[in-house]
């Protein structure tokens, strides 16, 4: 997309890119950006809601080419997305918001967050929560594996869990799943850090002790991107330790937004 596209508060734009979110709920007080991992959906967040206070909008980003928005074209690069949304949502954003993300949602919200930060006259970014994502400057340090044949593909999504071994190995379901899956992966593995003006909100990250996506050590890294206070936790468990964590992450999401809501 051109740089000179307008930018856009249509409703109905909007809600495809926020499909489970109620626009018209309610008075809240912070908005909370919600960002899934390749292959993934708004979907995973679709509980989220009713775990945090009424005071925050739990918001999942919902991308092209999947659900409602099914036969949509993928994005396979970074910039041009972050674009899209910077038009979508932009406007909408009228109070505080936080971000969070998991393994490709994680550069997807932390470049969100750093495009929202530019805009003259942006709401207060409260805080980001990376989840299972090496840090921005570490990114792209593996071969990709999304021109993979099958075959190599379907092992890597093994050896990435996440995905249950009955789907890998349904070739139905794994034939609508896998260019949604390559497509997020391109997206992933193409994505380029651009050095920049560092965030200044607080930033929380996340991983698993089994993750082989990210360690210990690169989890730490992430604080070179915020001036704001900093904390990383390593869970027990996988690529996905998030979401077989997922009440101790929103406990601490609760108390990191409590100030504000």
């Amino acid at each position: 997309m051109s740089v000179s596209t307008p930018i856009t508060s249509d409703r109905a734009v909007l809600q495809r890119w926020l499909p489970y979110c109620r626009l018209d709920a309610g008075r809240h007080k912070l908005r909370l950006l919600c960002f899934a991992h390749a292959g993934g959906s708004s979907l995973v967040f679709h509980k989220w809601p009713e775990k945090l206070p009424w005071t925050v909008q739990v918001c999942a980003v919902q991308l092209p080419g999947r659900d409602r928005r099914l036969h949509e074209p993928f994005f396979k690069r970074t910039p041009e997305l972050i674009e899209e949304l910077s038009h979508v949502l932009i406007p909408w954003i009228d109070r505080p918001v936080a971000l969070l993300g998991h393994s490709l949602g994680a550069k997807l919200a932390f470049e969100f967050a750093r495009r929202l930060a530019a805009h003259p006259g942006a709401p207060e970014i409260v805080h980001l929560f990376v989840s299972g994502c090496p840090p921005p400057h570490q990114s792209a340090r593996e071969a990709p594996i999304y021109t993979l044949p099958d075959d190599q593909f379907m092992q890597r999504l093994l050896e990435f869990g996440g995905t249950p071994q009955e789907v890998l190995a349904n070739p139905d379901i794994m034939q609508f799943l896998v260019p949604r899956l390559r497509a997020d992966l391109e997206l992933d593995g193409t994505y380029r850090f651009t050095p920049g003006k560092a965030l200044s909100c607080p930033l929380t990250a996340w991983a698993g002790d089994a993750d082989s996506v990210v360690s210990a050590d690169s989890l730490q890294a992430w604080g070179e991107h915020t001036t704001g206070p900093f904390q990383s936790q390593i869970f027990k468990g996988s690529h996905f330790a998030l979401f077989e964590h997922e009440a101790e992450a929103i406990l601490q999401i609760r108390k990191a937004l409590s100030a504000f809501t």
